[in-house]
Parts: structure tokens; C-alpha cells; sequence
């Protein structure tokens, strides 16, 4: 039987990934490192399922669990609004850390969950994005056979993507940085979890991004989401985006992650978040969800 060496099974993706391998029929052998302290997952129990309490950046407390792995399942990440220093600490060194250890203990397989982000052309403001695709490359040139999986904006029950675009979509007014016309394709964090399991068990390689049923402008996404939360219609404003991320990038480094919204955020308002048509995408995930079939669970 397989053996799986998963990070980052506590947070919103590896929850819901943890939860679909507990209901396959026969799930590999799987060793998930939890923080320190931290939660572990609600997930049906397996005798071969193992909990291991670990810090990325400390290697010598998970390196004895890699022996013996097949695949690592790579999903601990800093997000949201932080400082860029905990970006490259985790994302970057993290994932270096990671790589290097499964190298030398044989792994064959290393999945890596990366965000469609990490391809936006206009990245200005965005450490997060500048840190996702700096340990993509990490992953690209580890030498171990490799998936990296890009989702685009993740939407589900908990997902911190729906709330802040809920912040804006849910006020007297509904609020558009910019024209509000860039294509977004959201996927449901159940079609990630279901596309994570076939990534452990396919052999197909390389970088694919992966996206749900519907692709909108994200003008309607907001409309959407608005409409989900059952507030009347309201007048569009729309803010100008070139501004706001320079105002905020000025705010920010003066007081640091201290807003609710950080100039980087807004490279969602600047970029499409789509997929395209990928033939390896396909060997992985037929998405599931639409929209309104996201929204409703969310």
C-alpha cells in the first residue's frame, strides 16, 4: 500500500482534501503533519492514518516520517494578509526545506499546491503570489517527479477568498475595484480535494491550473455574491484599482499587515483567474460545482 506525507492537513483545502480520502475505499497509508498545538482535522479515523506534530521549518522534527513515503501532498502555506518575511519564511524556505528532505529520503512523488496567483503577470504589492511561484520553481527544479496544482479562487463552506470579496459585495453599495471585467473560473474546494486525491495516485507531471464549472466576469461573480446573501440590489461603484493599490502599498509600509485588505490582494481585480483547457487537468478533476452551487454551500 502507498504511504502519503501530507502538510497543511488543518487549513480550509486540506480539510476538505482529508475529508474525500477518508470516504474513498481504499485510502493510502497517510502521515499528516499538524503544527504544534494546532487542531487536527475532524477526519472519520483510519488505522493507518497518522498524526504527526511538526514544524516546516524545522526539518529535523518530520524527516524520520518521510521514510518509507511515496508521495508528499504539499499544502502548508502562510495566506491572507501577513508580512512578506512570513511568506518567503514558510512558502519559500519551508517548501526548500521540504523538498530537500524528500529527496534524500527517496520519495517519488511530490505534489505541490500553488495558486493561480503564482501566474498573474501583474503580481505589484503581492508577496504572497511572488512567494508561491518562487517555491513552484523550487519544486520545478528539485529533480523529483512533480504536479504542480494552481487552483483559482477557492470557494466553499469557510473559504477566505468568499469573505473578503462578501465584504465587498454585501454593502449599501456593491464595490468593483477596477472595471470588474476579468475573467474568474472559482472551483469548489470539493473539486480541489477530489483533484488532490487523483494528483497522489496519476502520474501526470507538470504545472496545471484548475478551475470550476462556470467562467464569469468577476463583476458578476460580486453580483452573486451579493445576491446569495439576500441583501437588495444596489448601486456599482466602481473604485479606481490603479490608485487603491498604490495607496494601500503606501499605508502598508508604514503599518505593516495592519489592514483588513493589502494592496496584493487586490492583483484579483487586475488579473484573470481562470484556467485554461489543459489535457492534464481533464486526467484529474471534471468540475462538479457551478457558482450558484458553490455560493449556496458556502
Amino acid at each position: 500500500m502507498a504511504t502519503w506525507f501530507v502538510t497543511g492537513g488543518a487549513g480550509f483545502i486540506g480539510r476538505a482534501f482529508l475529508h474525500r480520502l477518508a470516504t474513498e475505499p481504499a485510502p493510502p497509508a497517510l502521515r499528516v503533519m499538524t503544527r504544534p498545538a494546532a487542531p487536527r482535522p475532524a477526519t472519520p479515523p483510519r488505522a493507518n492514518w497518522s498524526y504527526v506534530e511538526a514544524d516546516l521549518l524545522r526539518p529535523e522534527s518530520y524527516h524520520s516520517h518521510l521514510r518509507g513515503v511515496d508521495t508528499v501532498i504539499h499544502l502548508a502555506a502562510v495566506t491572507g494578509h501577513a508580512p512578506a518575511s512570513a511568506y518567503r519564511m514558510v512558502n519559500v524556505e519551508g517548501t526548500r526545506e521540504l523538498v530537500n528532505r524528500a529527496r534524500a529520503e527517496g520519495v517519488a512523488r511530490f505534489v505541490f499546491v500553488s495558486s493561480v496567483a503564482a501566474g498573474y503577470p501583474d503580481r505589484r504589492f503581492y508577496p504572497y503570489a511572488d512567494s508561491k511561484r518562487a517555491a513552484e520553481e523550487i519544486v520545478r527544479t528539485s529533480g523529483l517527479a512533480h504536479l504542480i496544482l494552481r487552483p483559482t479562487i477557492v470557494l466553499g463552506p469557510g473559504s477566505p477568498a468568499l469573505a473578503g470579496l462578501a465584504r465587498l459585495a454585501g454593502g449599501p453599495v456593491l464595490l468593483v475595484p477596477g472595471a470588474g471585467t476579468v475573467m474568474v473560473q472559482p472551483i469548489a474546494v470539493e473539486d480541489v480535494a477530489i483533484a488532490l486525491v487523483e494528483a497522489g495516485r496519476s502520474t501526470v507531471v507538470g504545472t496545471i491550473t484548475i478551475g470550476g464549472r462556470d467562467r464569469i466576469p468577476m463583476i458578476d461573480l460580486l453580483r452573486a455574491i451579493r445576491g446569495r446573501s439576500k441583501r437588495p440590489d444596489a448601486p456599482t461603484v466602481h473604485l479606481p484599482l490603479t490608485l487603491m493599490r498604490l495607496g494601500l502599498a503606501s499605508v502598508e509600509r508604514l503599518l505593516g499587515p495592519r489592514l483588513p485588505l493589502g494592496a496584493g490582494q487586490l492583483a484579483v481585480f487586475a488579473n484573470a483567474s481562470d484556467a485554461p483547457a489543459e489535457a492534464g487537468a481533464a486526467a484529474l478533476l471534471t468540475p462538479t460545482f457551478g457558482v450558484e452551487e458553490m455560493l449556496r454551500a458556502g
